[in-house]
């Protein structure tokens, strides 16, 4: 019994046995940092993957509405009106065109003779009396 004592501390106090377990823990010790990296970069994933859900639900949730409307009536009616130019029934119309010809001297010649100089103008009154037609 002595004997097997002393092989088996001289085996565990050896060279060899020491280099032995050193690069099991050294193996060990890889594995496990090795698992941890795949873990962190697993989570990682997981948490962009959870954020993407996120975005794609409210992206969902704002096309539900868009078709929600989409299908109301007063989409349908505003896109009859603008796009083809119907109307309702006993409903007027009002045609509003624009004017390109539109001359700057021309109006400045008016304003000119209404006011009669630029100084001490009163705009409340000089549109009263464009809109009235009412001349000088």
């Amino acid at each position: 019994m002595v004997k097997k004592k002393n092989i088996l501390s001289r085996l565990f106090f050896s060279k060899l046995f020491f280099i032995l377990s050193t690069i099991l823990i050294l193996f060990l010790v890889w594995i496990f940092l090795k698992g941890y990296n795949e873990n962190r970069a697993t989570n990682q994933n997981l948490e962009s993957l959870k954020k993407e859900i996120e975005d794609l639900e409210k992206d969902n949730q704002e096309f539900s509405r868009l078709i929600e409307y989409f299908n109301s009536s007063s989409f349908v009616e505003k896109e009859a009106r603008e796009k083809l130019g119907l109307k309702k029934e006993d409903e007027k119309v009002i045609a509003v065109t624009e004017n390109n010809n539109y001359n700057n001297e021309q109006d400045s010649e008016i304003l000119e003779k209404n006011i009669g100089s630029k100084e001490n103008i009163f705009l409340p009154k000089l549109w009263i009396d464009y809109f009235l037609k009412i001349e000088k």
